[in-house]
């Protein structure tokens, strides 16, 4: 089985990245910012998100 994506909603940027890398010892390969109509489309939160 291959994990491709995985997503959490999280206040804190810096604890989720530590989370990605230290407990699923996985590797951030990009990382860009979210609109905020979209992510209200996706999230129901309208503003632009980190993704």
């Amino acid at each position: 089985m291959r994990l491709s994506h995985i997503a959490f909603s999280v206040n804190d940027s810096e604890e989720i990245e530590n989370f990605y890398e230290d407990i699923l010892e996985f590797s951030l390969k990009r990382k860009f910012l979210m609109d905020a109509g979209i992510a209200s489309k996706f999230f129901n939160v309208n503003k632009e998100v980190d993704v």
